[in-house]
């Protein structure tokens, strides 16, 4: 089984001034060899984030020691991993097919008539 897996997510630029995000892409394939009803876990798509922000009144939040007084700063890490587990099913006959696309539309409610 051939498997390619992607995250996409928009950042804003900071290359030109145009108003509009850039696409960051990240992706990743595998070929897998796996029994039928055994589950493999793909992961990897990793993607760790630090922000450092601070705000406050100009000049006076600047100040050595005092300038906590008159601004805050803050600090943010986010960790982001795409994990996916796939379970494949080897169906003999057409019948085995039918029965498995009802078993999973039954699970989704929006698509029952």
């Amino acid at each position: 089984m051939e498997i390619s897996q992607e995250v996409s997510n928009a950042i804003p630029t900071e290359s030109s001034g145009i108003d509009s995000p850039t696409i960051q892409q990240r992706s990743a394939q595998s070929t897998v060899t796996v029994k039928s009803d055994e589950t493999i876990i793909l992961a990897g798509l990793i993607r760790e984030e630090k922000n450092n922000a601070s705000e406050g009144l100009p000049l006076l939040s600047k100040i050595p020691y005092i300038g906590g007084l008159f601004g805050t700063e803050t600090f943010t890490d986010n960790r982001t991993e795409l994990i996916v587990l796939i379970t494949p099913h080897v169906l003999a006959s057409t019948p085995d097919a039918a029965a498995i696309t009802e078993e999973y539309r039954k699970r989704l409610t929006g698509l029952e008539p």
